[in-house]
């Protein structure tokens, strides 16, 4: 409760018991004035019951959802928490309890919160949508669906179910269903913000760039401090080479948000990008003290090029994949031994096109073995009608195109085709999928030239590598074993 509001709290507490006010007088007039958006008012006389009565189970609950309506979950939970004391089976209470722990990300509270609305209320819409964000904050994506799903039928108007269904299915790369979802709530509700930016970050993963900051500036019209629709349009922005307009969203979104790391990172990747050295020095310095204290929104990829310490550039990606990668189930390789005539290796990528990692590494893909090694392409990348798609096409045995299947599925899909070495491409860099690897599909697992630096995980098993790149004595800030070419880890196309 603000200062204010708790001296006018005590001088509406002496009025109330002048007047002999009955607190449920007293209750209906603070919900007056709440619902009618009077929030100072209405917390003044909340604060005025709770002088006569501390343990009033609605001025407790009531003060609660005001400071989550001023975007203060820290300040809610507590007030909630004292009001489900009092009345544990308050059906609205532990739905708004769920709704504050999400916000506080205790996703595992807040599900158990669900499941006791859900008991004294059955089925009901918001809570089911409430549960799924639960479900999507523990990176749950086909429970998290699922309860989505259910929140819609039960009311096919709540537009923010819809824009939170599309999530889900973002999340399970099923981006097409994923933008039907999102039409249908902005279609419900035109001026939803939230829609906005969600269909941004769709269109962003499918590479529609341009339609990405599209949205999120009809988004940023509604709301122009959303600062992650800020972050995310200066991502498209820099996606399309608009570097200096990309800077000035991530520097506004800086000035916003002084603590959103992830904003810093990238103003300082557009601001090298310019060869703008302006504040560079501090800026990096800054990202180094963020992973020292164990800080999230950092990028690998930007980190690596602001600080020669293999230490933190360590800790930065082992923090990368605990922020991304959902936590491990059962790997889908269980130790069973493959009996294959060849060796089945795949490599994954989204680079199989006009790019610099498929110029390098072609003619190496056409001199595999054929006699010992089977070779599969898996990508997830454009299919473009160019020369060097065309030819690393050809260099397959076999060649699988996955950009419709989420990471589970491509995931599941080299476990069923029982590969025994999987490679990646990519690593840290623009569209990688390490959580393809993280579910463990093969045997063995490779980081290999896209990302010469650690991915942190433990369920990569090598880099390949040579000496100038990982020198010896550096192999103690990998998280893979180092394999070692004899002169240069970087294949090169002799044929272009």
């Amino acid at each position: 409760m603000s200062a204010a509001a708790d001296d006018s709290a005590v001088a509406s507490g002496k009025a109330v018991g002048a007047t002999r006010l009955s607190l449920p007088d007293a209750v209906r007039r603070g919900v007056a004035l709440h619902r009618s958006g009077r929030l100072e008012e209405a917390e003044a006389v909340y604060g005025a019951i709770l002088v006569a009565a501390p343990d009033q189970f609605d001025a407790l609950h009531l003060l609660g959802v005001i400071e989550a309506q001023r975007d203060r979950p820290e300040a809610a939970w507590p007030l909630i928490e004292r009001a489900l004391a009092v009345n544990p089976g308050s059906a609205p209470a532990l739905g708004n309890a769920a709704n504050v722990l999400n916000r506080l990300s205790r996703f595992d509270e807040s599900l158990v919160m669900c499941e006791r609305a859900l008991a004294v209320v059955p089925s009901d819409a918001q809570t089911l949508n409430t549960r799924g964000l639960a479900l999507r904050g523990l990176r749950r994506h086909e429970e998290s669906l699922a309860s989505f799903d259910a929140a819609v039928a039960r009311d096919p108007r709540l537009a923010i179910a819809w824009s939170n269904r599309g999530l889900a299915l973002h999340s399970l790369t099923r981006h097409e269903q994923a933008l039907a979802s999102l039409d249908r709530a902005l279609a419900i509700e035109p001026k939803f913000a939230e829609a906005l930016f969600n269909r941004g970050n769709v269109l962003g993963g499918v590479g529609r760039r341009a339609e990405a900051a599209a949205s999120y500036t009809r988004a940023l019209a509604l709301r122009p401090d959303h600062v992650v629709a800020l972050e995310m349009r200066g991502y498209a922005l820099h996606c399309l080479g608009r570097n200096d307009e990309a800077a000035a969203d991530f520097a506004r979104a800086v000035a916003l948000a002084p603590e959103r790391t992830f904003a810093h990172c990238m103003l300082l990747l557009m601001r090298m990008h310019q060869c703008d050295w302006h504040e560079r020095d501090a800026m990096a310095q800054r990202l180094v003290a963020a992973v020292r204290d164990g800080g999230q929104g950092v990028e690998p990829f930007v980190f690596v090029v602001s600080t020669d310490s293999a230490t933190d550039q360590l800790a930065c990606t082992r923090l990368a994949v605990r922020e991304r990668i959902a936590a491990a189930g059962k790997p889908l390789w269980r130790g069973e031994r493959y009996a294959h005539s060849r060796i089945r290796v795949a490599y994954l990528s989204a680079d199989f096109r006009e790019h610099a990692m498929a110029y390098l590494i072609t003619e190496l893909l056409e001199r595999h073995d054929r006699s010992r090694f089977e070779i599969i392409g898996v990508s997830w990348g454009p299919d473009e009608a160019t020369v060097a798609r065309r030819r690393i096409v050809n260099a397959f045995d076999r060649f699988i195109d996955v950009r419709v299947e989420g990471d589970g599925d491509v995931a599941r899909r080299l476990r069923e085709q029982e590969i025994d070495i999987a490679i990646d491409l990519m690593g840290y860099t623009h569209n990688g999928r390490t959580g393809i690897f993280a579910q463990r599909p093969a045997p063995v697992q490779v980081n290999y030239l896209g990302y010469p630096g650690t991915l942190g995980a433990d369920y990569i098993d090598y880099i390949v590598a040579d000496a100038t790149v990982i020198p010896e004595g550096e192999e103690v800030h990998y998280a893979e074993r180092v394999v070692r070419l004899p002169d240069s880890y970087q294949a090169n196309d002799r044929q272009r």
